[in-house]
């Protein structure tokens, strides 16, 4: 959880903290759910048939995954992550 407030992009409702997720080879942020369950908006074929593989359940993710993992985002830049989503910074 990052403490960042999201908001719709189109109401402009507030959604809630942006969470960060992934199960070890995608990421994607919390507020997709919002986007699928209110717009129906299609994710990625590829994505789906990796989750329909995994029987929709993420798998168990060791310490090493855990550390690699938050290494990863760590070097993400968050201000291209909210332009890319056009939320202002």
């Amino acid at each position: 959880m990052t403490g960042s407030p999201v908001y719709d992009a189109l109401s402009g409702e507030f959604i809630g903290a942006l969470e960060l997720h992934t199960d070890g080879e995608w990421f994607w942020h919390s507020d997709l759910a919002h986007y699928v369950e209110h717009y129906h908006v299609p994710l990625d074929e590829t994505f789906i048939d990796h989750a329909r593989a995994r029987h929709w359940t993420p798998p168990a993710l060791s310490t090493e995954d855990l550390i690699e993992i938050a290494d990863t985002l760590e070097a993400l830049d968050i201000e291209d992550l909210e332009g890319a989503q056009g939320r202002p910074s």
